[in-house]
């Protein structure tokens, strides 16, 4: 069990959200997803950092936020104008925006796996086919029913996909990003932005590498995603299934699913819960509460804090368990401190030990 989320208990859920320097919090239960107020929810300190509340009838399907408020300091002011989605969001409803706003959604996690289990592979027998989700089918001669998609990579009724990787002989996949991330970008020679895009024409942030959510797959490839300006992608929570489906269905072949994992930096223009529950908790900064970024990618998550490295463990034991997950590929892994890798390897392992790393 997640120590941080939301958790559903009969016809009552358990908002539970780590703040540590917060001096009120408030879990905001939205009407829809165009929706900017909804009706608020005290929470209380009921640990050192830790927000609880019960709220009556937030089930299954329900939109949340958190509202936060406390003193600033160098290296964090809250801002209590703006709601923030959950850290542990399991799936969240975003917009397409470069501002990637986003709302969290209380989700069912239940799953038919009947008898599936990890892959047991040698990684010196892998033959691994790195690909990207929504690439593999997203043109139309591979004929998939659901092209782009989760489910249209493991369409048996089609040209390409799991059809085209398992008659190629691969034995392993390895998924380019598919955690929730910001996939739109700043747009283009556009002067009325905070940050002037000069670098990028065609405005979106294809491959996946600026991480949101480490809980939450991302919605865009589930068959209630869209591109659309400006529309709400995940209205209906389908990913979390289809994720689960595409990875039973590669199981089902023989072939084990690896994910290509971003823990060391998360997406730069949007409003990032990280940003607003406590930046100097999450983030290396410098001496004047700036972000440090080796990552080239404005901002690098501070891996070293007890919080950071827990939340890290918590996201890959989920994967782990959750979604069947065979392995992972740490992107700029030399971000992440050695003693947080050490970690995660030795846990990884109690859970399976011939995990992939």
């Amino acid at each position: 069990m997640l120590s941080y989320g939301a958790f559903v208990q009969d016809k009552k859920t358990l908002f539970k959200l780590f703040a540590p320097r917060a001096t009120r919090v408030y879990v905001v239960i939205f009407d829809s997803a165009e929706a900017e107020s909804g009706t608020e929810y005290p929470m209380i300190q009921d640990d050192p950092g830790r927000w609880t509340v019960e709220v009556d009838g937030a089930g299954y399907g329900s939109l949340y936020g958190y509202r936060l408020d406390g003193p600033s300091s160098t290296s964090h002011s809250f801002d209590p104008d703006v709601i923030i989605a959950d850290p542990y969001s399991k799936t969240a409803v975003t917009q397409n925006t470069y501002r990637h706003v986003a709302k969290s959604l209380v989700v069912e996690n239940r799953f038919d796996w009947q008898e599936d289990t990890w892959i047991k592979l040698d990684p010196r027998d892998a033959m691994i086919c790195e690909l990207h989700v929504r690439d593999m089918t997203a043109h139309f001669s591979s004929r998939a029913g659901n092209p782009g998609t989760y489910l249209g990579l493991v369409d048996p009724m089609q040209r390409g996909g799991i059809v085209h990787i398992k008659e190629m002989g691969y034995n392993a996949v390895e998924l380019l990003p598919a955690m929730d991330f910001a996939n739109v970008e700043v747009p283009y020679l556009d002067p009325n932005t905070a940050v002037h895009n000069t670098w990028n024409p065609y405005a979106r942030n294809h491959w996946g590498y600026m991480t949101t959510f480490f809980f939450a797959p991302e919605s865009y490839y589930a068959s209630d995603g869209t591109d659309a300006p400006a529309a709400w992608n995940g209205m209906s929570g389908k990913a979390v299934s289809e994720f689960k489906q595409m990875v039973k269905a590669f199981h089902e072949s023989g072939i084990a699913v690896i994910m290509d994992v971003v823990y060391n930096h998360v997406s730069d223009y949007d409003y990032h819960p990280f940003k607003y529950v406590d930046r100097g908790l999450y983030f290396r900064l410098d001496e004047k509460g700036d972000y440090i970024a080796k990552s080239a990618c404005g901002n690098d998550t501070r891996t070293e804090s007890a919080a950071v490295r827990q939340l890290i463990l918590e996201s890959v034991n989920y994967w782990m368990t959750e979604y069947h997950i065979d392995g992972f590929r740490f992107d700029l892994a030399n971000l992440i401190d050695k003693e947080s890798c050490k970690i995660i390897i030795s846990e990884a392992r109690k859970i399976n030990p011939s995990v992939m790393i």
